[in-house]
């Protein structure tokens, strides 16, 4: 934007040289109606001030207050006029003038350009019917006011009297001195838009990057959510079948008709059981979908584990007896944990089906109850083939199993030991497991902690009878 400059003779100056005007000398108008005249403003003010002769703060405060002043009344309307002039009063001074403003608007931009009265010599605002004018003051140098000639084209002198023209040096040196300042500005507005926009591109990147983040993370909740419903289904089918195997075992064998009486009695008594345990795993469902998501409910009381194991040993008997697989037991004194019996009674349901499942005909599975420190031990040690070291890590992981070759042969989707751990760990618990590498068989172990710690058992004779029977022995 172009700026005006007044034309100016000597009658502008006081006739005794070149120190005070005697009236308002008008150095240019300069239109404001877009962010870059504030810019020009600003630059104009300090190239008038520095030629004026005022000190480097001076020099700051005034164009630095220009470029707020005009800011502030640019923001309230699209057109306004910016004048630097020097007054009699040795000031140089910015005036700006805007049409006139509502009342809340004139007292909002009152209250804000009166505060920049605390960096310049004086300010001002005049309100009118037709307009609003900020004046801005910065007092002139007593011994540098003869700098104003500087600013003025070389004019005729009038009389003999008067001063001598500006040397021709001294004028190119300040036309000089003031394409140094404005270029200066320039490289100095150019580079604040530089960085404000490489700022602004930051922020774009970080932006974009924070919606790859939350489309990334939504993707891997869909997914989860997925595996989880399809694990639970998984799930029902194993659980489901857990049950339904004992009763078609007993059932099998009580077809054959090789069962006495006291057998024959017991298997319909495991069936009945089986075929409750069924009915309350349907009633369950949902409980077992909270399994995968992490929100199942225990009923938790203070119960011995012996009890526990010895129906999961009834309920698999039959099994392991078909499949000529020896099943033994041996439950030592623990004392009672706090627990949900049918849940735990899973756990050793889900140990036992997985030893008989991988133990061929001829093998052994045996289960031991026992007290290790203030836990209570349940470990099953089958003979069977094994587990390679680079699978035992995460034998306990959902769907972990071993080769192709056992998937075949064996069947089963690999949710049961994964089922063990999440049980075990509910009742605050850990799971293991040991093998020496295929064909050496493994042990599995459940690990729970006791509600109270039982005496040893060289002393279990002799220590008398606890009333609630927390610490009686297991039948």
């Amino acid at each position: 934007m172009s700026s005006t400059e007044t034309p100016r003779t000597r009658k502008d100056l006081n006739p005794q040289g070149p120190s005070i005007p005697s009236e308002i000398v008008t150095l240019l108008r300069l239109p404001l109606r877009r962010q870059q005249d504030l810019v020009s403003l600003r630059r104009k003010t300090r190239a008038a001030a520095e030629q004026c002769g005022l000190d480097e703060r001076s020099v700051r405060s005034l164009s630095a207050a220009s470029y707020e002043a005009a800011r502030l009344l640019l923001g309230e309307t699209k057109d306004a006029l910016a004048e630097i002039s020097v007054t009699p009063a040795s000031d140089l001074q910015v005036a700006i003038r805007i049409g006139a403003l509502p009342s809340e608007e004139r007292q909002s931009v009152g209250r804000s350009v009166s505060a920049l009265g605390s960096v310049l010599h004086r300010v001002s605002l005049q309100d009118s019917a037709d307009s609003l004018l900020v004046t801005l003051c910065a007092g002139l140098p007593s011994h540098d006011r003869g700098a104003l000639e500087l600013v003025r084209p070389p004019i005729e002198p009038e009389s003999e009297s008067a001063s001598p023209p500006i040397p021709e040096l001294v004028e190119e040196n300040v036309k000089l001195r003031r394409a140094v300042i404005e270029l200066q500005d320039e490289l100095t507005e150019t580079n604040r838009g530089v960085v404000a926009l490489y700022a602004e591109l930051d922020d774009q990147v970080e932006q974009r990057k924070r919606l790859e983040d939350s489309l990334r993370s939504r993707a891997e909740e869909l997914a989860a959510a997925n595996r989880a419903k399809e694990d639970f289904l998984a799930t029902l089918s194993h659980e489901l079948r857990t049950p339904l195997n004992a009763m078609l075992g007993w059932a099998r064998l009580l077809r054959m008709g090789k069962l006495d009486e006291a057998a024959r009695a017991r298997a319909l008594e495991t069936i009945e059981r089986n075929a409750h345990v069924q009915e309350q795993l349907i009633a369950d469902i949902l409980d077992v979908s909270r399994i995968v998501t992490g929100r199942l409910r225990l009923d938790l009381r203070p119960i011995e584990l012996a009890p526990v194991v010895d129906a999961a040993i009834d309920t698999l008997q039959p099994s392991a007896a078909a499949k000529g697989v020896d099943l033994s037991c041996s439950l030592g004194r623990t004392g009672k944990v706090l627990g949900d019996p049918d849940r735990l009674q899973q756990v050793v349901w889900n140990l036992l089906s997985n030893a008989i499942k991988f133990t061929p005909a001829g093998g052994r599975v045996s289960v031991s109850l026992s007290r290790a420190g203030a836990s209570a031990v349940i470990a099953v040690t089958d003979t069977g083939e094994g587990v390679p070291a680079s699978l035992l890590p995460y034998v306990f992981d959902r769907f972990t199993q071993g080769d192709a070759s056992v998937t075949r042969m064996h069947g089963g989707l690999g949710l049961g030991l994964s089922i063990v751990r999440h049980l075990v760990e509910l009742h605050g618990g850990h799971v293991s497991a040991r093998s020496d590498g295929p064909g050496c068989g493994a042990t599995f172990s459940a690990t729970l902690p006791l509600r109270t710690i039982p005496p040893p058992e060289d002393e279990g004779d002799q220590r008398p009878a606890d009333p609630s029977g927390e610490d009686a022995p297991a039948n």
